[in-house]
């Protein structure tokens, strides 16, 4: 398929790239999100192709292009235009948003992203559900999109091997297994807590903490140690903390359920 070459910010594929980037509801009617970065690119592609390629000349020259796919050539400043990183690398891809199934073959270690606002805390968060095995990833209401442009980039394409529930209006069932957040004051460590078990693990946001919605229900709490100079963690690298030892346990004793 040739090359479409395009220099105007009023042309109708570039006004589609700026509503994936920028708004959710098209993200979301459309089931596509924008990734941006060769690196990030090509391990994405491994999984799922991208729907469409957009860079500059010289970034597109670099690719290996198969001919049935769709590529767009823009000039440096229209890419500029389109990007959302400061540092622009020239190419970014259209990519659909993956269906995965929530893996039954393992005992649930769900993370619910519970009003996480900051992007990088939720990519964070992600990388790390990939990395120590989580099954899924529920982001309530009050939680960033997880689909975002700085979210994607902070995630590094945990995207395409964690499945993931998003939207205002997700409702949480009663299959959460056993509740856990993390609370300064509670007397049980991470270590000590038994996450052979089939396990939700609640991540606050960053202003409010947990909500009701999950503190109303019967849940576990933990206490990351710390010194005493430091207050707490952001709730990307507790995640990460908490996501480690549950897999560490998992890794050196079977699940007694």
């Amino acid at each position: 398929m040739p090359r479409l070459q395009v220099s105007s910010t009023a042309n109708p594929t570039i006004k589609r790239i700026v509503a994936l980037r920028d708004r959710r509801s098209v993200r979301y009617a459309e089931r596509l999100f924008v990734l941006e970065g060769p690196r990030f690119i090509w391990d994405a592609a491994h999984a799922s192709p991208p729907q469409m390629l957009v860079g500059t000349a010289d970034a597109l020259d670099q690719w290996d292009i198969d001919e049935t796919q769709q590529v767009v050539e823009v000039t440096d400043d229209l890419y500029r235009h389109i990007t959302s990183t400061e540092s622009p690398q020239g190419v970014l891809g259209i990519f659909a948003m993956p269906d995965l199934a929530v893996a039954t073959d393992r005992t649930r270690l769900a993370v619910l992203a519970d009003g996480v606002q900051d992007p990088g805390n939720l990519g964070t968060l992600m990388r790390s559900a990939v990395a120590f095995g989580a099954t899924e990833l529920i982001c309530m209401k009050g939680t960033v999109d997880p689909f975002s442009p700085k979210v994607v980039r902070a995630a590094a394409g945990a995207h395409f091997h964690l499945p993931i529930t998003s939207g205002q209006s997700v409702v949480l069932g009663d299959d959460l297994g056993t509740i856990v957040i993390a609370d300064g004051t509670a007397r049980t460590t991470p270590g000590q807590f038994d996450w052979r078990q089939p396990v939700s693990l609640v991540i606050g946001g960053e202003a409010r903490g947990v909500s009701s919605e999950i503190l109303d229900r019967p849940h576990s709490a933990v206490a990351i140690p710390m010194a005493d100079a430091v207050e707490s963690l952001n709730a990307g690298v507790a995640a990460s903390i908490l996501l480690y030892e549950a897999d560490r346990q998992r890794r050196e004793k079977p699940s007694r359920h």
